[in-house]
């Protein structure tokens, strides 16, 4: 599976590349720019977007905006300090898969939510390979 995290906290970044290197073979793109992380949405396969929603260039809420709207597919999880019953409810109807609040309380959280979903995105591809045999 190939990921993309992009949070302007190099912290966070370091700690979420390390709790995936170590846990899977995934391939990790991580950036501290959120216009960046679209540039690389649009150009390679790439199957989960991390991010931060409070971001300088460009939030989250519309990273995950401009995801979805290029590619449906693409699945987005947001992560944020700055936590509103507004920011959670834009989250999740632009299609967010998944909230995670910030400081985690256990980073694991995360890969454990990649893990499910790569689980759903391979169960997607066999009932798609499915259809179109019919």
């Amino acid at each position: 599976m190939n990921i993309v995290i992009v949070d302007d906290d190099k912290k966070i970044l370091e700690m979420l590349e390390r709790a995936f290197v170590m846990e899977t073979d995934y391939k990790i793109i991580s950036t501290t720019n959120p216009i960046e992380a679209y540039d690389i949405v649009t150009k390679q396969k790439i199957d989960l977007v991390i991010t931060d929603i409070q971001m300088p260039e460009m939030n989250g809420l519309d990273l995950l905006k401009k995801i979805k709207k290029t590619n449906g597919m693409v699945q987005v999880i947001t992560m944020t300090a700055y936590t509103s019953f507004d920011n959670v409810m834009t989250a999740l109807r632009r299609g967010s898969y998944e909230i995670f609040l910030k400081p985690f309380k256990d980073v694991q959280e995360i890969v454990k939510c990649a893990r499910e979903l790569e689980n759903k995105i391979k169960r997607w591809k066999q009932i798609i390979i499915e259809i179109t045999r019919k």
